[in-house]
């Protein structure tokens, strides 16, 4: 009967056992699962937002980006078909952290851009207001307003400073 106990008690521990080791991975796989599916909804997200954004939503995305990759990292190689599916995720993310940090600095030179003209448009409209410019002033004006025009210009179409950059370029154009 000890056999008998000992033998019943060995098979329920191995029971037990694997139950709880079969537990645990579907566990840990949901788990992967989870990364998977919130890491692919993050790069939907992003792929698909292309409209012109500010610094403040370009390093918004930037830090999502890092989060998901972050997360990412967390899924073992051990987990077979998540793992793949995760490093293909992880190569888009990467991607898209390389086009997101190109697009912050087009977007700081273009901000750059716009402020220097703007401060141009202000000193050449301070030298308009000068009773009887003389011509070399009146050139100097010129160049200045012509200088803004070209910085608003080489503004690019996809930042968030390209309306404001058009609306003082054409009414600049205007004046000169």
């Amino acid at each position: 009967m000890n056999t008998k106990i000992v033998s019943l008690g060995a098979v329920a521990a191995i029971v037990v056992a694997g139950t709880g080791w079969f537990g645990w991975t579907t566990y840990q796989r949901g788990v992967y699962e989870s990364f998977l599916a919130s890491a692919e909804e993050m790069t939907t997200k992003i792929s698909s937002d292309n409209a012109p954004a500010s610094l403040d939503v370009l390093s918004a995305r930037q830090k999502n980006i890092d989060v998901a990759i972050s997360t990412l990292n967390k899924i073992p190689p051990s987990s077979g078909d998540i793992y793949r599916k995760a490093q293909e995720r992880w190569n888009k993310l990467k991607e898209l952290e390389i086009q997101t940090t190109q697009r912050m600095e087009n977007e700081k030179l273009a901000i750059s851009s716009l402020d220097k003209a703007k401060v141009l448009i202000n000193e050449a409209s301070q030298s308009t207001k000068k009773p009887s410019p003389t011509l070399q002033e009146r050139k100097a004006t010129y160049d200045k307003y012509q200088e803004a025009i070209s910085l608003l210009e080489k503004i690019p179409a996809d930042t968030s400073v390209t309306a404001e950059a058009k609306k003082n370029s054409d009414s600049k154009l205007v004046c000169v």
